[in-house]
């Protein structure tokens, strides 16, 4: 590593730095992969400024969750044409604020009556999307029950509500049934189902489908002995078949969300040795900042330690893979110890890496850990023990960028 990176790191850590190249050649590779599809930000998983703004100036829009992830989209320079606001539970002051700074998405029926409402109060038709929870997945024919969106066989009744409320229309739909997917071709089937349902919504009254959110599922490689990237070769031949009967039947705006594809790879926390010891047998590296900088890993070593090899469906974002992580010790020893690798939390679950085999570390090292880039800060609990938090920066190859 440079002299002058490791500088920045030992002024700095703990710290989260991400590689705005990196997601400069993320974003292009995704853009190029789905020719005639827009694709959108999931602002959630990596809601920093100066990272949100890189993504915004490759001509992605946002997937915002919340009115605040609206407010950084639009801080980033996006118009509200490429905001898209879905979440479940909205205030009516949240609904107020995104009818006019987004693509507003209602969640259920009951959101719907309540910005027909806001919407007869301000004088205005509203045009809004929906969420729809579709009577399939990427597994099954058949649909699951899920907190979010409107049942795909309650739209016909939606439809005849829509005509009583005569103030609403619904142009367009978003639709996200699993995240992390590396399966390129469920994810293209998957594309064509729900392009398909589309195509049977806008036959119904009140419906007119000027886009379609296909959701994310774009997946990150956590572990390549396990995994392997998804082939954006097949996902583009599905795109292709999509846009071609979307020219002939629709004509509607296609979408993708990332995902946590464009910035997972892009970041590396880097947290400081503060003090080694022994205790009984055992050797703590202790770091600042372990659970209360970076949660991921905790919950990797946490639930490995519960559940030792097995397998089971990972609570998503919170847990993907056993050997999801990579962790150096930056510095130039050659000798091998094994350790604990733990945060200086008042809590014995702050383990970021149990029984790690690595290179000595010494007091004042600097620790990386990889795939940092994606539910990583905005996930984790940084006032327990209120510790100051890790920084941010947006590394552009010159300079480091805070804000």
């Amino acid at each position: 590593m440079e002299a002058k990176t490791m500088e920045f790191l030992r002024a700095h850590a703990p710290c989260y730095v991400y590689d705005q190249k990196m997601i400069q050649e993320h974003a292009r590779k995704l853009l190029a992969a789905l020719p005639g599809f827009s694709v959108i930000m999931s602002i959630k998983t990596n809601p920093f400024l100066p990272v949100v703004k890189t993504v915004a100036g490759e001509g992605i829009g946002a997937d915002a969750a919340s009115i605040e992830e609206v407010r950084i989209a639009a801080r980033a320079g996006m118009q509200p044409c490429d905001i898209y606001y879905s979440a479940a539970g909205k205030t009516d002051e949240e609904l107020r604020e995104g009818l006019f700074r987004s693509v507003l998405t209602a969640d259920s029926r009951g959101e719907i009556r309540r910005i027909s409402a806001l919407a007869k109060e301000l004088g205005v038709h509203a045009r809004i999307g929906i969420r729809v929870n579709p009577d399939f997945t990427m597994e099954s024919d058949k649909g699951v029950t899920a907190k979010f969106g409107i049942l795909e066989e309650e739209l016909p009744e939606l439809s005849r509500e829509l005509a009583a409320l005569g103030n609403v229309t619904v142009c367009g739909i978003h639709v996200h049934v699993k995240s992390q997917v590396l399966d390129a071709q469920k994810l293209g089937q998957y594309h064509l189902n729900v392009f398909h349902m589309a195509q049977r919504i806008n036959a119904l009254a009140g419906f007119e489908m000027e886009f379609v959110n296909f959701g994310g599922g774009i997946g990150t490689v956590y572990d390549d002995t396990m995994e392997k990237p998804l082939d954006f070769a097949v996902v583009q031949a599905y795109a292709e078949q999509v846009c071609k009967e979307n020219a002939d039947t629709l004509k509607a705006r296609l979408i993708v969300e990332s995902g946590r594809y464009l910035t997972c790879d892009a970041g590396t926390y880097y947290t400081k040795v503060i003090d080694i010891k022994e205790n009984r047998g055992k050797k703590y590296v202790i770091c600042q900042n372990g659970l209360n900088g970076f949660l991921r890993p905790v919950m990797t070593h946490t639930l490995n330690k519960l559940l030792p090899g097995q397998e089971f469906p990972p609570p998503e974002p919170m847990y993907t893979r056993a050997h999801a992580f990579e962790f150096d010790i930056l510095n130039e020893e050659t000798e091998l110890e094994t350790y604990d690798i733990v945060g200086n939390l008042c809590t014995a679950a702050d383990i970021l890496l149990g029984d790690a085999h690595m290179k000595k570390a010494n007091v004042g090292d600097i620790v990386s850990i990889s795939k940092a880039g994606a539910y990583a800060f905005a996930l984790t609990p940084v006032m327990f023990s209120s510790h100051s938090a890790p920084g941010e920066y947006l590394f552009t190859g010159e300079e480091w960028i805070s804000k």
